[in-house]
């Protein structure tokens, strides 16, 4: 039994909906519902009964959920407290930085490139990777130091600055099939994997394919990498952009759309005013963290 697996189960008995819990977790339904069977084969206990599309909780359940709330916050706090305590030592001067997961499939940055990099720089920054919303609200919380995320960040107690401009019009799909040349109306009727992440970002992706007038078919899978490499193999699409190991995957091509549409999602490094940090920062980070598509 993990923390996660807890968040799943409290989620899910707060929504009474895996559908409506995996969108407030940005993970797949079938995640939740794994990790529930998981954790029901893992105690013995049946926790949760199908109902149409409505999960509802058992009497064990019910009776469990205020201890699994109430180990989710002590976790939360553990945490929270142990990595103030880590950057608080004499003589160690730690960025707790958190970089947004890319919300169109895949990471802005590769996370074995940026922890291998920062490890051999000796950095002193502590990455952790989030979707867009929870990071921002780790930034708000003071859980994260800084940040790179997508949007504007408004919060009375922050500084940003322009870190990244990133087009989403690049696709990847099995290289057995796909056509010599590529236009985004070929996307019509075609298997198109979704977000997982915000749902802005995903409004963002199927808005810009509906004013083309292009109308794929979208699927939901699981947001981890072998799901994502068998989709692709099958025949599949996905959305990607930044610095990304899906283009090193064997059989896997990145395909460049052709579109007039040249619009850009902008991510920013944003920082709180509760910690000083240094006024190079933003350059210090860009040098570190160079993206493949920059203003």
């Amino acid at each position: 039994m993990n923390n996660t697996q807890l968040e799943y189960f409290v989620e899910a008995v707060r929504t009474g909906n895996y559908r409506t819990a995996a969108a407030r977790l940005y993970v797949s339904p079938q995640a939740i519902s794994q990790s529930i069977k998981n954790l029901e084969h893992e105690l013995g206990l049946q926790l949760m009964n199908k109902k149409g599309r409505a999960v509802v909780p058992t009497q064990d359940a019910l009776r469990l959920f205020p201890d699994a709330e109430r180990l989710i916050n002590e976790f939360s706090s553990f945490e929270s407290k142990a990595r103030k305590a880590a950057s608080e030592q004499p003589g160690r001067q730690t960025i707790r930085l958190g970089i947004t997961e890319a919300p169109l499939r895949g990471c802005l940055y590769d996370k074995d490139f940026v922890r291998v990099r920062a490890q051999k720089l000796q950095l002193g920054i502590q990455v952790r990777f989030l979707s867009n919303e929870p990071c921002k609200d780790a930034l708000r919380e003071g859980l994260l130091d800084a940040a790179v995320i997508q949007g504007l960040f408004q919060h009375e107690q922050s500084i940003f600055s322009k870190f990244l401009a990133a087009s989403p019009l690049c696709l990847f799909t099995s290289s057995r099939v796909a056509p010599k040349s590529f236009t985004l109306e070929m996307l019509n009727g075609a298997h198109v994997a979704v977000p997982t992440d915000t749902h802005t970002c995903f409004s963002y992706v199927r808005n810009l394919l509906v004013a083309h007038n292009v109308h794929p078919t979208f699927d939901l899978i699981d947001n981890d990498k072998d799901s994502l490499h068998n989709y692709l193999r099958n025949g599949g699409y996905a959305f990607g952009y930044g610095i990304s190991s899906v283009e090193a995957w064997p059989d896997i091509i990145k395909l460049q759309l052709n579109t007039s549409n040249s619009q850009l999602l902008n991510f920013y490094l944003c920082w709180t005013t509760s910690k000083v940090l240094e006024s190079e920062l933003d350059e210090h980070l860009k040098d570190w963290l160079p993206p493949t598509i920059s203003q």
